[in-house]
C-alpha cells in the first residue's frame, strides 16, 4: 500500500498529492520563476540542490507530522499549476506556503490548494493553529491569505519591504 495515497486531496478544479522526488525538475522550474522567487525566495535563483532539500524535508514531515508540500496539478498531464503545504516554522508550526505557476495565477488555485492543505492538517486534529508570512508588496498572496480567514499579527523589516506575519 502506498501511504502517499492516503495524502492525495482532492478539489472540484484540482487534484494534490504529495510531491515527491520524481517531482523535483519541475518543483525547482517553478521556484526559480522570477513571479515565485522575487517574493518566496527574496529573489534570489533556488539551486538544484536547495530545491532537493525541500522534497526531502516535506518528506519527512509527511512520515513525522502528516504534512509537508503537495503537488498541484489542475489537469491530466499538464504541467503542474504550482505547489502549496507547509514548511515547519521556528515555533514548529506549519508555516503555509503555496505558490501557483505563472500562467494560472489569478484563476483562484492557490486560495483553492491552501484551503485544500489547511483542510488537511487542521483535520489531522494534532494542529491547533498554522502560521504564513508574505512580503508587504506581494497583494495577490495577501489576498489569499485574507480570504482563507488567517489574521495579521504583526509586521516585522524584510527585504522586500515589511514582511506580514498571520
Amino acid at each position: 500500500m502506498d501511504p502517499s495515497r492516503d495524502l492525495r486531496l482532492e478539489t472540484p478544479r484540482l487534484r494534490l498529492r504529495p510531491i515527491a522526488l520524481e517531482d523535483l525538475s519541475t518543483f525547482h522550474a517553478l521556484c526559480v520563476e522570477p513571479s515565485v522567487r522575487r517574493f518566496l525566495f527574496d529573489d534570489r535563483s533556488v539551486s538544484l540542490d536547495e530545491a532537493r532539500g525541500f522534497v526531502e524535508g516535506s518528506l519527512a514531515n509527511f512520515t513525522q507530522r502528516g504534512w509537508g508540500l503537495w503537488r498541484v496539478d489542475a489537469g491530466e498531464g499538464a504541467e503542474p499549476a504550482g505547489f502549496a503545504g507547509f514548511l515547519r516554522s521556528e515555533e514548529g508550526l506549519p508555516d503555509l506556503i503555496y505558490a501557483t505557476h505563472p500562467a494560472r495565477a489569478g484563476a483562484g488555485q492557490a486560495t483553492e490548494a491552501a484551503r485544500a492543505v489547511l483542510d488537511h492538517v487542521f483535520g489531522l486534529g494534532r494542529v491547533k493553529r498554522v502560521v504564513a508570512s508574505v512580503d508587504e508588496p506581494n497583494t495577490a498572496s495577501i489576498r489569499v491569505l485574507e480570504k482563507l480567514g488567517m489574521r495579521l499579527m504583526r509586521r516585522d523589516p524584510g527585504a522586500a519591504g515589511a514582511l506580514l506575519h498571520y
